[in-house]
């Protein structure tokens, strides 16, 4: 896993940090690239957004190509869905921690 540049882990709730590596295996097979993270309780969000309560971030999707995208967004959806609300945005995918009960 990367992070952009200026991004922390610090402040990332413990239920995220330990979806990382999770994430990381779901998508290994997808992907050609390591994982980037390009926010977590950084940047500009939403006024309610669970970024600023460390219960979200933002993975790179730039450098893929569209078909990848979709693949990874699925692969996500299907792993992660009981836990987290995952939103594929213009240039990353959006996952945060929203259990659906």
């Amino acid at each position: 896993m990367l992070l952009k540049d200026g991004v922390s882990l610090k402040g990332l709730d413990i239920r995220m940090l330990a979806l990382i590596p999770q994430i990381e295996e779901v998508l290994r097979p997808i992907t050609a690239h390591e994982l980037v993270i390009t926010s977590t309780t950084d940047g500009k969000h939403s006024k309610n957004s669970l970024h600023y309560k460390g219960l979200a971030f933002d993975i790179r999707t730039r450098i893929y190509k569209q078909d990848t995208i979709k693949k990874m967004f699925q692969a996500l959806l299907f792993a992660f869905d009981f836990c987290c609300d995952i939103v594929l945005e213009k240039d990353h995918i959006h996952v945060e921690f929203q259990p659906h009960l």
